[in-house]
């Protein structure tokens, strides 16, 4: 993806996760290949996620959607 965040437009990967603590029990917070995720997209942002070599905070956006569309989805 692409995505311009204030000045800089960055070029990468984008994570889905239902939770931002997803993350680490995926173990992405181990894989050199995380690295490069350039946005974090959750429903709840319970835990602050960052690049497993760097370090780095990656920049993370909740998206809120009504019930009814994951109940619909199931």
């Amino acid at each position: 993806a692409k995505i311009k965040i204030g000045d800089v437009l960055w070029a990468g990967n984008v994570e889905l996760h239902l939770n931002a603590s997803d993350w680490k029990k995926h173990h992405h917070d181990m894989d050199a290949a995380y690295e490069n995720v350039i946005l974090h997209v959750v429903t709840v942002a319970d835990d602050v996620v960052k690049r497993p070599q760097s370090g780095e905070p990656i920049p993370t956006i909740v998206l809120k959607y009504p019930l009814l569309l994951e109940y619909n989805f199931d």
